[in-house]
């Protein structure tokens, strides 16, 4: 019900294949897609996304490091 009320996008659709496939636990898994996201909404949606940027006090390059550490993260406790 939750998901059908407020929607998803497509880092939690993504995400179901590394949980499906790998036993990555599913928010683990979006959170992998998440940078994806902020690109494609940088691109299509550019105020939202800068305000959101802007609370939060981060930058696109920190979401992709933060991204990349936790990949890696995952890799040594995930065998894939």
């Amino acid at each position: 019900l939750a998901i059908n009320v407020t929607g998803t996008c497509f880092p939690h659709n993504c995400g179901y294949y590394l949980t499906e496939s790998f036993d990555v636990p599913h928010g683990f898994a979006c959170a992998i897609f998440m940078t994806d996201l902020l690109e494609y909404e940088l691109e299509h949606n550019k105020e939202y996304t800068l305000e959101f940027f802007n609370k939060t006090g981060k930058s696109l390059d920190d979401f992709k490091t933060a991204s990349v550490n936790f990949a890696k993260f995952l890799f040594t406790v995930f065998t894939l």
